[in-house]
């Protein structure tokens, strides 16, 4: 259809909106900012952490842990602690 013209009322409503989603979206690109700045930040402290520990552990599909030594390139493996069965008195 033809342009239609919008009562001085309701462009000045949707004017506010306008401004408030803009205001909303600029505080949300912030906060989204510096949440990827901490979450880099927390990364590297860790890398830093495993690096200083010289080793990084890695999980094997059975759920066993490897504990593999950076610097002499060898294998632990970590055997989790079987459970003892409970003793039924009778």
């Amino acid at each position: 259809g033809k342009n239609h013209v919008q009562p001085p009322r309701q462009n000045k409503i949707n004017q506010q909106k306008k401004n408030e989603e803009k205001k909303v979206e600029s505080e949300l690109r912030v906060s989204m900012t510096e949440m990827m700045a901490f979450f880099q930040q927390e990364t590297t402290v860790f890398a830093r952490i495993i690096d200083q520990l010289h080793y990084f552990p890695v999980l094997e599909n059975n759920g066993n842990i490897l504990k593999e030594n950076k610097k002499q390139k060898d294998l632990i493996k970590v055997i989790p602690l079987k459970k003892k069965k409970k003793k039924i008195n009778k």
